[in-house]
């Protein structure tokens, strides 16, 4: 019987190890699902963030942990999947879950940034509506790995300025950011005064900085708000916040999406990434998942 490598959980209380375990068989011709050699898949932030608070890993049945990824059929076509069980070399998955990939596009770029990508992609594109020509978007978490990716996104959707919002100064200015407001350590003390009118605001903190943010909106003109993420908080508005202001509030977060919409998003995302520069990806092989686990960089890609 056939064998690959995979990285797999013995238990909640450390990282995947990598261990040998049989290769998936490979689907009948009629299928509609495809075998995929793995080329790279992503180790994002939220699989290990999920596990640091709950112990859930996005996992197969088998604990083998991983989202995405991108492989290739034996004929050597290329695709960006959506796959639980990712972290391995083969994955059997439905046709209807794979991506055509772009000659364009490297296979480690692809892997490292459609799935962050999309969150804001989602909200910009299926949670907005009739955008103004040349909008301007606020973008709260801007340092965080889907916030940056929500800067070039934005501009390719339309927008003309893009404003961030996070707490250090020094990585702001390495942004390419029309302009920036420092969040205070008291975000409910953060100064919003200069921004003036914004179209859109997608949110990945929320909380009191939101509370800050909504408060002093000024009137005129219609405001897009969506919240982004899974973040357990809250936030308490006064009546004349929506009173007062053309604002629109919405969310979006992982499985709020039906798959229709998930594939058209991806597909865009395809298409947008193939302007978007990142030298900040770090390459590891899954033979050392183990070690790159616990990393706390960004964007982090495993090759079989």
């Amino acid at each position: 019987m056939p064998t690959m490598l995979a990285a797999q959980f013995m238990d909640k209380a450390h990282p995947p190890e990598i261990v040998v375990i049989p290769t998936p068989p490979e689907p009948e011709r009629w299928s509609s699902v495809i075998q995929l050699r793995v080329l790279a898949t992503g180790l994002h932030q939220v699989l290990r963030a999920r596990s640091r608070i709950n112990g859930e890993y996005f996992t197969s049945s088998s604990n083998i942990p991983g989202v995405d990824g991108v492989g290739e059929t034996s004929y050597g076509e290329r695709f960006f999947f959506l796959k639980d069980g990712s972290f391995a070399e083969y994955v059997n998955v439905p046709m209807k879950e794979c991506f055509p990939l772009p000659p364009g596009l490297n296979p480690i770029k692809a892997a490292s940034l459609v799935y962050p990508a999309l969150t804001s992609w989602l909200a910009l594109t299926e949670r907005c509506e009739n955008l103004p020509r040349d909008f301007s978007v606020l973008v709260m978490g801007v340092t965080s790995a889907c916030g940056r990716l929500t800067i070039p996104l934005a501009r390719a959707i339309g927008a003309k300025r893009v404003i961030g919002c996070a707490r250090d100064e020094g990585i702001l200015k390495t942004l390419d950011l029309d302009d920036y407001i420092i969040l205070q350590a008291k975000s409910e003390l953060t100064d919003f005064s200069k921004l003036g009118h914004i179209d859109v605001i997608v949110d990945y903190l929320y909380g009191p900085a939101t509370t800050n943010l909504l408060k002093t909106l000024r009137p005129g003109g219609k405001v897009q708000y969506v919240h982004v993420g899974c973040v357990k908080s809250e936030i308490s508005l006064p009546e004349s916040v929506l009173t007062r202001n053309d604002l629109t509030i919405r969310g979006s977060a992982q499985g709020t999406w039906d798959e229709q919409t998930i594939g058209r998003g991806i597909c865009g995302v395809i298409q947008a990434l193939l302007a978007v520069d990142n030298e900040e990806i770090i390459v590891k092989s899954l033979g050392n998942v183990e070690t790159a686990w616990n990393k706390t960089e960004n964007w982090i890609v495993l090759i079989p």
